[in-house]
């Protein structure tokens, strides 16, 4: 099984710091890069450099790292999302409401010829996307506060071996900041819709 963390020469650990994975990432890049091979050790460097963009792609996407680092402690793939994340509810109703909402705006944008029913549903648009973006910030807000808690989980694994790892709540976590980036996502595509 491939370890990411390795590969970059990183601990494994659920939180790491976006500029520590690019510093390792490029620092590893200049030693392995395929221009400073010969022509025998060439295949070797682009097998290497491959490793290294895999590892900092999955390492430097939260989600992604939680999903590594549980299939590395536990041997498997976390399974996938049955249910909303209980830490989650609040904010997946509002959500998925304003996405059916604003999918309904969308759908009479796109069906509008006249100039000037374009021109009511621009200044509509601006609206929707302010709306969108606000409720987005609060996902980002909520999705901030599950990382200072994955930082505060580092100490468990920076002492392995004394006490059980919290994988349990390293799921839990995976699985909400699974579905928070992924409405994330969702309304900030509606958003950039609505402006245009």
């Amino acid at each position: 099984m491939v370890d990411h963390f390795q590969t970059l020469s990183l601990p494994r650990l659920p939180w790491l710091e976006a500029e520590d994975i690019k510093a390792k990432f490029h620092e590893l890049s200049l030693v392995h890069h395929p221009d400073h091979a010969d022509a025998s050790g060439r295949t070797h460097a682009e097998g290497a450099t491959s490793d290294l963009n895999s590892a900092f792609r999955v390492l430097s996407n939260t989600r992604d790292r939680l999903g590594h680092l549980l299939l590395l402690e536990t041997g498997r793939q976390p399974s996938p999302i049955q249910q909303i994340p209980a830490a989650a509810v609040d904010l997946a109703m509002r959500a998925a409401q304003m996405a059916q909402q604003a999918d309904k705006f969308l759908q009479a944008k796109k069906a509008a010829t006249s100039p000037i029913m374009q021109a009511k549903l621009m200044e509509e648009g601006m609206d929707w996307s302010e709306k969108l973006d606000a409720l987005r910030k609060q996902l980002e807000h909520r999705r901030s506060a599950i990382e200072q808690e994955l930082r505060d989980l580092n100490p468990a694994w920076e002492m392995r071996g004394s006490t059980p790892l919290p994988l349990d709540r390293l799921e839990e976590l995976y699985r909400t900041i699974s579905f928070l980036q992924r409405w994330e996502q969702q309304l900030q595509e509606r958003a950039l819709q609505a402006t245009f």
